[in-house]
């Protein structure tokens, strides 16, 4: 794990030198890593450099309704909103994540629909 941490600083430091989009397989792959902070460091990069990007929406499509940790459901479903248009495909997810447990998730989706469907199209 502290690998994980090395590579999200790593991550961040080319993203203040304008180019983060050689990390971008160590930021989705620590979107799976063991601690709860990497995971939310990942989905926070991810609404960064991914703007516009599938595969960044791909990737939190994959690991969103498996995440352990309300808090970082939560803020990957709002963070594929910020993702722009390719956010479109997840619009089915989102629907059903309207019926997650945790409040703070069920508002996430219901925010990220309204803004993905207020998207010029």
């Amino acid at each position: 794990e502290p690998d994980a941490a090395v590579r999200a600083h790593l991550a961040y430091a080319a993203l203040r030198a304008g180019d983060a989009s050689l990390f971008m397989p160590y930021i989705m792959a620590a979107l799976t890593a063991p601690r709860e902070a990497a995971r939310w460091s990942a989905t926070d990069l991810l609404g960064t450099v991914g703007v516009g990007m599938p595969k960044a929406v791909a990737a939190l499509l994959r690991v969103v309704e498996a995440e352990p940790s309300e808090r970082v459901r939560a803020r990957m479903v709002s963070t594929i909103a910020k993702l722009g248009e390719p956010a479109a495909v997840a619009l089915p997810l989102l629907e059903r994540l309207q019926s997650d447990p945790h409040y703070f998730v069920r508002s996430a989706a219901t925010n990220a629909i309204a803004r993905i469907r207020s998207l010029p199209r």
